[in-house]
């Protein structure tokens, strides 16, 4: 139970006081900035599906 404390106690420390937080990247999502608009949107990628049809989730982070 200690470890899952721990956890919980970065995660929650690190929240950075409601900025958004520049260093998260999606796993299946790239992200891009529409030329026109200038909108930033995230197209996604497909490599969800072929890392499950391995069961490849080595790219998924340990959330317990």
């Amino acid at each position: 139970m200690a470890r899952f404390e721990e956890r919980i106690a970065g995660v929650s420390s690190g929240s950075g006081g409601g900025s958004e937080d520049t260093s998260y990247r999606p796993q299946w999502f790239r992200r891009q900035i529409d030329e026109t608009s200038q909108e930033v949107s995230y197209q996604y990628t497909n490599e969800y599906w072929e890392c499950k049809s391995k069961q490849d989730w080595s790219r998924c982070p340990d959330i317990f």
